[in-house]
């Protein structure tokens, strides 16, 4: 009985002995090679990588030798690498929707093989994807709202100004995922007509990336006394501006500037009835008349026009 238990301890020192040893030393693949086999969540090697040859390349971390066998990277669909979270700049896939390699560049995957070029709109049309592309890239902007006309002032008063119309909503270099071959179609948004007398200016129309992306048009300014600026499509526009009030003491009285039209992305504020600059930009409302009831000012300015520009 006692040479069983002396025996048991024995056994259970040396276990506990094996086991402290192999905590302190370094193991790597190479002490007990080619034991060490099974299922490795995560393996950390600190030099380099060799499989098909006992002599990896100094330059190499990872040296793969073979003439009869490839490298197979990982293969998915577009969408499983497009749920790839926070992927990292350099990262290498196989893409089986396009059959190409992609690595991603810190922005967006790309694939060496597939073409790059640009295609301008400033009218309604088509565009369709080149063989191997699947991201593009669309800047935009819908059309700016146009300014308000002038509107009648008080009896024997001036009439009063126009508020600007709002810029439209705008994107650049947005990603948009697509379909290689597949065609899409371009709308691009008018600018909104400048308002007359007594007449709101005209909302912008949205351009637009087939179904895939929307860039709204900017509101028309208002007119009369609490006429408000036209608001903006969206994100990348901005705001029309009130009308303006000087006092003139040595004319006919006080009188209107029109508001400034709103800005995008890619048009800058118009000023007193001007049409919207570039594209996407609000028009100016208009001045008001001077010198009498009744004279009105020349109307607003009309929004600038849209357009949509595709990169890939």
């Amino acid at each position: 009985m006692c040479a069983t238990k002396m025996k048991s301890w024995i056994i259970l020192g040396l276990l506990l002995g094996t086991m402290a040893y192999a905590i302190a030393e370094e193991v790597t693949l190479m002490t007990y090679y080619p034991s060490p086999r099974g299922v490795y969540k995560e393996l950390l090697v600190t030099d380099r990588v060799a499989i098909g040859t006992s002599s990896p390349d100094d330059s190499a971390l990872l040296d793969l030798t073979s003439t009869s066998k490839g490298f197979l990277p990982p293969r998915m669909t577009a969408f499983e690498r497009n749920a790839i979270s926070f992927p990292a700049r350099g990262l290498l896939i196989y893409n089986t929707m396009t059959d190409s390699i992609e690595t991603y560049d810190g922005f967006t995957w790309k694939s060496p093989s597939a073409p790059h070029g640009i295609e301008r709109f400033t009218a309604n049309g088509t565009f369709t994807v080149p063989s191997g592309v699947t991201t593009v890239y669309v800047s935009m902007a819908g059309g700016g709202g146009g300014g308000g006309g002038s509107s009648e002032g008080s009896p024997g008063g001036n009439a009063r100004g126009g508020a600007g119309g709002g810029g439209a909503q705008a994107y650049l270099a947005e990603p948009v995922t697509v379909t290689p071959g597949a065609s899409y179609t371009i709308t691009v948004g008018a600018g909104g007509a400048g308002g007359g007398n007594d007449t709101i200016g005209g909302s912008g129309e949205a351009s637009s990336f087939g179904t895939l992306l929307t860039a709204n048009g900017g509101e028309g300014g208002g007119v009369n006394w609490s006429g408000v600026g036209g608001a903006p499509g969206g994100p990348g526009g901005s705001k029309g501006q009130l009308r303006i009030t000087y006092t003139d003491t040595a004319d006919c009285g006080d009188w209107d500037q029109g508001g400034q039209g709103g800005g995008s992305m890619f048009g800058s504020p118009s000023l007193d009835g001007q049409a919207g600059t570039r594209y996407g930009g609000g028009g100016a409302g208009s001045s008001g008349g001077l010198c009498g009831y009744g004279n009105f000012g020349p109307g607003g300015g009309a929004g600038a026009p849209g357009f949509v520009f595709v990169e890939w």
